[in-house]
């Protein structure tokens, strides 16, 4: 089934204040709705608010938000002004995805004097292969790799770590901002904050299940 764009929802998701939308589609036994710009535009502001809230209500029970981690504040691996001001906040629109939240501090850490650049970078929509030049560029060269949650002992605050699928594409990335928490982004979506989570949190550890990895890159002394 061809649907292009839209957003997903599991039936036992809708109440009687919240109308079915008019596509939907039966996978392994389970009813799925799938909200399309045609449907959004036909609900009242009444109805489109409802499901607003109730959406960023569900989102928000997945995430549990910035954790509390001491970080060190002499440590000059850390761009601690652009974490300071964005972690814990959200963006005014959809777009600024992982690998631009993770550039962006990977390029203040290189030089203070990159703030503004990593300031509009932290807003853009960033594909893989510029995200891994701009890696490139500020000296980050990969050092190790580990499969399991249990390997991340070698991480480092400065580190970025970049989670891979058994296919080998690079699906998620994020910065260290201590040996066992990370600045990251889930998803490209307004309703995903910029946060700090422990790394065993980050929703794409499921790829380690499945054959994938998580790459490490350090910054090399120059």
């Amino acid at each position: 089934m061809k649907c292009q764009r839209g957003q997903l929802y599991l039936e036992s998701w809708f109440d009687k204040d919240l109308p079915l939308t008019s596509l939907s589609v039966t996978v392994a036994g389970q009813r799925f709705y799938l909200l399309q710009a045609k449907d959004w535009w036909s609900f009242s502001a009444d109805v489109q608010k409802r499901w607003i809230l109730k959406w960023l209500r569900e989102w928000h029970k997945r995430d549990e938000g910035s954790a509390l981690v001491a970080i060190d504040g002499a440590d000059v691996r850390l761009p601690l002004e652009l974490l300071n001001e964005f972690t814990g906040t959200f963006a005014d629109r959809s777009g600024p995805n992982c690998f631009a939240a993770t550039a962006a501090m990977a390029v203040c850490r290189s030089s203070v004097q990159n703030l503004a650049q990593a300031r509009d970078l932290i807003f853009s929509w960033l594909h893989q292969e510029p995200f891994f030049r701009l890696l490139k560029a500020h000296h980050y060269c990969e050092v190790s790799v580990y499969r399991g949650i249990d390997d991340q002992r070698h991480v480092e605050p400065g580190d970025v770590l970049v989670w891979y699928t058994g296919d080998q594409v690079a699906r998620h990335a994020a910065f260290a901002v201590a040996s066992d928490h990370v600045f990251q982004k889930h998803g490209q979506g307004f309703e995903n904050p910029w946060q700090i989570l422990k790394i065993e949190k980050v929703w794409y550890n499921t790829h380690l299940e499945t054959g994938g990895h998580v790459a490490l890159f350090r910054m090399k002394r120059q």
